[in-house]
């Protein structure tokens, strides 16, 4: 066993149990909060000592079996990182609770300020303690059920991972007319950056620009007869119809769009 002692304030000293990033920038975060805590290894027997919290920052197929090495008091609140997992991803013999900040975490630096931050606990006094470890690490918490967990993780994997494969889609357009791919993964990079950077100062119906925020149907037809390969169509089509549909940009409403952006 590993063992790293920070001194500080906090609700109440902090057990972390991992290596990897999500605990390199929970720890980061706790230090920036001058909360108390202690880092472990998650290999063999884990002796949290007199930590009355235990965050388990493994992977989601380890929770189970690092659960089961812990040695810990009765009464201690375990609780793992997971954001599509449950309570019920801990053994039931333990004081179960679940933290997971909708952030991207390097290892290194904080946990974004504002970042949004599931919790969940079987006692609602955990619960109060979790929200408030939360507001402390200057997160924004909600709570997400066992029930709706796997939905909620759902959604951000949809924005925060899925748009990598759209920017490879993306990509693959700007080399097929003689750009390099690192010139257009950079290029477009930053603009969907840009894009990000309004959608969190405005709605998204404001934040939208480009051919459906102008009303422009003949642009979104040219580029539909343009896309040669199936799936990128079809990914440029059934985005294209969630916007005009759902984010419903002010110029859009009343635009007599291609017929090919209709549920055929």
């Amino acid at each position: 066993m590993m063992s790293e002692r920070r001194r500080g304030r906090g609700p109440w000293r902090i057990a972390v149990v991992g290596r990897g990033k999500a605990a390199g920038s929970l720890t980061s975060s706790l230090r920036r909060a001058r909360i108390a805590h202690t880092t472990h290894d998650s290999r063999g027997t884990i002796d949290v000592g007199d930590a009355a919290l235990v965050v388990l920052a493994v992977n989601d197929s380890a929770i189970g079996a690092v659960a089961g090495e812990l040695h810990v008091a009765r009464g201690v609140l375990v609780v793992h990182m997971a954001g599509s997992l449950g309570l019920r991803a801990l053994p039931s013999s333990l004081r179960r609770g679940a933290f997971h900040p909708l952030a991207s975490l390097d290892g290194r630096t904080v946990i974004a300020a504002g970042a949004l931050c599931a919790v969940d606990a079987d006692v609602d006094d955990d619960r109060v303690r979790l929200v408030d470890l939360a507001h402390r690490l200057r997160l924004m918490p909600a709570r997400v059920t066992d029930e709706q967990r796997a939905r909620y993780h759902a959604g951000a994997v949809i924005a925060g991972n899925l748009a990598t494969g759209l920017l490879q889609v993306g990509v693959e357009q700007l080399v097929a007319v003689g750009i390099s791919a690192d010139v257009a993964r950079v290029s477009l990079a930053r603009l969907l950056a840009s894009t990000a950077d309004r959608a969190e100062h405005s709605p998204l119906s404001t934040a939208l620009t480009g051919p459906v925020a102008r009303g422009d149907a003949e642009t979104v037809a040219r580029h539909l007869e343009v896309i040669v390969d199936h799936d990128d169509r079809e990914i440029y089509r059934l985005l294209t119809r969630v916007l005009v549909q759902r984010v419903r940009p002010p110029r859009a409403t009343d635009v007599h769009w291609p017929a090919a952006l209709s549920d055929s």
